[in-house]
């Protein structure tokens, strides 16, 4: 009886250990990562100063980042733009970050006005910008980037209008900080 009192304790003991382990172990043990290219440019001529305007015919660029939260608890998501400069480049690139969270169920859309202003201009900013923005979520979403450019050129017959929607595929970033595909 003394024996069975003792295996009956000790293992009460070890199942209380076990739920505090459980508590203070971090709540989220990976995160899902999007990542879509932007583009923010108005181009008036080929020849305009910058080598990011140079590789655009003359038109307006522009991109949409659209989300929505597919999961039934409230997404936290971090939002990190990341400015692409010429590989020859002296500056580094830049980088600004802020943080959202969005209800179950609710959408929400990030814009070239709102990627100008986490990098710190302003929406009438008119700088040719481009890069990657990358989400981080600890949900679900659903993800998609909208790209669309009207062109305005001599060399081509017809000015254009495009538009095109790329769905974000999520992959994993693991408690270690590696990412792979989910």
């Amino acid at each position: 009886m003394t024996r069975s009192l003792g295996t009956l304790v000790l293992g009460l003991a070890l199942c209380l250990v076990a739920s505090a382990q459980e508590r203070t172990a971090p709540a989220v043990e990976r995160s899902l990562v999007y990542s879509a290219k932007f583009v923010c440019k108005n181009v008036t001529a080929p020849t305009d100063a910058s080598e990011a305007a140079r590789s655009f015919l003359p038109g307006v660029y522009r991109t949409v980042l659209n989300l929505q939260n597919l999961s039934r608890e409230r997404a936290v998501i971090r939002i990190v733009v990341t400015e692409a400069t010429g590989i020859e480049a002296p500056t580094p690139t830049t980088a600004g970050r802020i943080e959202r969270v969005l209800a179950p169920g609710e959408a929400n859309f990030l814009s070239c006005a709102a990627i100008q202003r986490i990098l710190g201009g302003d929406a009438s900013d008119q700088r040719i910008v481009d890069g990657f923005v990358t989400l981080e979520s600890n949900r679900r979403l659903a993800a998609a980037a909208v790209y669309s450019a009207v062109t305005r050129s001599p060399e081509i017959a017809n000015d254009g209008i495009t538009l095109d929607v790329e769905h974000l595929r999520a992959r994993i970033r693991r408690s270690d900080g590696t990412v792979d595909a989910e």
